[in-house]
């Protein structure tokens, strides 16, 4: 009996020095992923921070792309002094889409009020009514501020078909005189 109580004195030795040797190693890696934890901590957060920059930074960037766009899309219905011979050529482009004779008669660059550039100019046309109407809205729907100073539509033959003569003068107000 007398080494079966021995026996168990010295299983229950090993077991302790086992569990205390288990929790010793416990304890240990839990410090030692403690302090790995703690000296991460700033490294994560600085992960974080760059990654929210990053974040903003390319919201950023696509808002100003998208406001980019919009920005050309705005200044696509100004015109300005150097582009004056291509407003020239969209107004004579009018004629070949609305099937009448456009002729482009005087372009006159203007300051109002001492501060707002405006570009003047006369246009006539000859074609059937069909034209000339279209003519006049291709006009109304063209890109940009015109202000109608005088129109008037007359036939110009009395012969059939009939001829109509459309004459106006017109000030494009989106005109920058840059």
């Amino acid at each position: 009996m007398f080494k079966t109580k021995q026996k168990t004195l010295i299983l229950l030795g090993i077991a302790s020095v086992f569990m205390l040797g288990s929790i010793g190693g416990y304890a240990a890696l839990f410090f030692a992923i403690k302090d790995k934890t703690i000296a991460t901590t700033p490294l994560v957060e600085k992960i974080d921070e760059l990654s929210n920059r990053e974040a903003r930074i390319t919201a950023s960037i696509a808002t100003l792309r998208a406001e980019n766009e919009k920005v050309e899309k705005l200044f696509a219905y100004f015109f300005k002094e150097n582009d004056i011979v291509t407003f020239a050529k969209k107004i004579e482009l009018l004629g070949i889409e609305s099937g009448a004779e456009v002729t482009l008669d005087g372009l006159e660059q203007a300051i109002v009020n001492k501060t707002t550039p405006t570009l003047s100019f006369r246009i006539s046309a000859l074609g059937g009514f069909d034209n000339i109407q279209r003519l006049m809205l291709l006009l109304e729907n063209f890109p940009g501020k015109l202000e109608w100073k005088s129109a008037s539509v007359t036939r110009s033959n009395q012969t059939l078909p009939a001829e109509w003569r459309f004459d106006a003068s017109l000030t494009m107000r989106n005109f920058l005189n840059e």
